[in-house]
Order: C-alpha cells, then sequence, then structure tokens
C-alpha cells in the first residue's frame, strides 16, 4: 500500500479543528476536522485569477467534469477535460471549482 503524503497547511487546519471540537461527539469532531483539511487541500476555486494561480499539471472538477491545467499562454491558464483534446481558458469556466490535485512545484 503507498503512502499518501498529506497537506501540511490542510493537516494543520484539521489539528486547529480538532482542539476545537474536544468534548464533543466523535462524529461532530470527524466531521470538523475532515472539513478543515478540505477546506484547505481542496480549496473551491471562485475568480479566474485564483484558477491561473494554479501550476501547469493541476485537476480541478467544474460542474461535475474533471478538467486538467495543460498548459499556460498570454491570455491565461488552458484547461482540457481529461482525456480529451478540446482545451478551454480559465474565463470560459463557470465556476465555482474544486481542486482535486495541485502538483507540487519546483525552483528548477
Amino acid at each position: 500500500m503507498t503512502s499518501t503524503p498529506l497537506n501540511e497547511e490542510a493537516l494543520d487546519a484539521a489539528i486547529l479543528a480538532c482542539a476545537s471540537y474536544m468534548g464533543r461527539s466523535y462524529e461532530s469532531v470527524a466531521k470538523a476536522v475532515v472539513g478543515a483539511y478540505l477546506a484547505v487541500a481542496q480549496p473551491v476555486m471562485n475568480s479566474v485569477e485564483e484558477l491561473d494561480a494554479l501550476p501547469v499539471g493541476s485537476v480541478i472538477v467544474v460542474n461535475d467534469t474533471m478538467l486538467q491545467a495543460d498548459d499556460r499562454d498570454d491570455y491565461g491558464t488552458m484547461w482540457s477535460r481529461v482525456r480529451d483534446i478540446d482545451a478551454y481558458q480559465s474565463d470560459a469556466l463557470v465556476l465555482p471549482a474544486t481542486v482535486l490535485h495541485r502538483p507540487e512545484v519546483t525552483d528548477d
């Protein structure tokens, strides 16, 4: 079984949520912790600028359609349906969009 690394910022948010829910039912604590983690790990994008700030290779869901950031040009990020050849610019997408994957960005 492979280990998926946790998003450190999201983990910190989950820890804070857990601390604030101590003394409550396990169900309410679990919902708070998972909700806090996902809010950071899988943020909702509400603007073209937020989408264009995501690195190439990021994967989002918009209206039940999974899209991947394939390229970036002078007009913004180009998004393609996974396993499809059509591409859309960020300003053509109907927001909000939920981020499913954000690749690691390295300084070369």
